[in-house]
């Protein structure tokens, strides 16, 4: 997967129409400013909207390497990989259930998530219950801008 810090999901229009030339490296094979277009394909974003869960969904770009012919997704700072859930879903979960004022059942009972979701969510990105913490990039993901 290639990753745009540049652009959030909002604003995913903008990498879906450029058509130019991709300023990326191939996470596979290492080829520098390989890719092409790929294709798109359709994905679920569940996003975190004035304290309330919104899913919403679009297309997601994907981009083939000439030369070891893998292809990747061209995913932005706020989707995270193989997870429904965005990173705002995420915070805003986590920041209604911490302590002192909110708990898990609490977070569970306003928003319909699961007990078991939430917690899964609190061991992989809330480590000491420090919400501010940032999430970490993937360690096998790319980075991948426009030219300007």
């Amino acid at each position: 997967m290639l990753v745009n810090y540049e652009y959030t999901f909002n604003n995913y229009k903008k990498i879906r129409n450029h058509y130019g030339r991709w300023e990326c490296i191939c996470p596979k094979c290492g080829a520098y400013s390989s890719m092409h277009r790929h294709g798109t394909y359709y994905r679920n974003v569940v996003k975190w909207k004035e304290g309330k869960l919104m899913e919403t969904g679009g297309e997601i770009l994907r981009l083939r390497c000439r030369y070891c012919h893998t292809t990747n997704s061209v995913l932005t700072s706020d989707i995270i990989p193989y997870s429904s859930y965005s990173r705002t879903a995420v915070w805003g979960l986590l920041s209604i259930c911490s302590p002192p004022d909110g708990t898990i059942s609490g977070a569970e009972k306003k928003t319909g998530i699961s007990h078991q979701t939430i917690c899964r969510f609190r061991r992989k990105f809330a480590l000491s219950w420090k919400v501010s913490m940032p999430i970490s990039a993937n360690a096998y993901a790319s980075s991948v801008s426009l030219p300007k």
